[in-house]
């Protein structure tokens, strides 16, 4: 079976997919995500032909976080985890309570 049809046949066998019909307007924002995920697959095997397996696909796929598309230029507050931020510089940071109150191993607070 090819990469891009697993995910859509798994979806429709295990009646996934009528499940999430059934739940109306939430339910059908879960099924755009799942067709935004084959639409992935269908991109990747394009790109990377022969070479391209689910293994790879969810191997490069679980690297990408939502800090890879941060816009510095944005007028916007940026969350992340402490994990996201390392190498990353910003003008002003908010610490979290945690490492306040000593929960989180950090340096003094200021």
């Amino acid at each position: 079976c090819p990469m891009e049809h697993i995910v859509p046949n798994l979806i429709r066998i295990t009646g996934y997919e009528d499940m999430l019909v059934a739940q109306g307007e939430e339910g059908k924002t879960r099924l755009e995500n799942v067709g935004q995920l084959v639409t992935n697959m269908q991109e990747y095997k394009n790109n990377n032909g022969e070479n391209a397996t689910l293994r790879a696909f969810l191997e490069e796929v679980s690297l990408i976080s939502d800090i890879d598309n941060y816009d510095k230029d944005a007028d916007s507050v940026t969350l992340m985890t402490i994990h996201s931020a390392k190498g990353l510089e910003f003008p002003y940071r908010n610490g979290c309570r945690a490492c306040r109150n000593q929960i989180v191993p950090s340096l003094p607070y200021t």
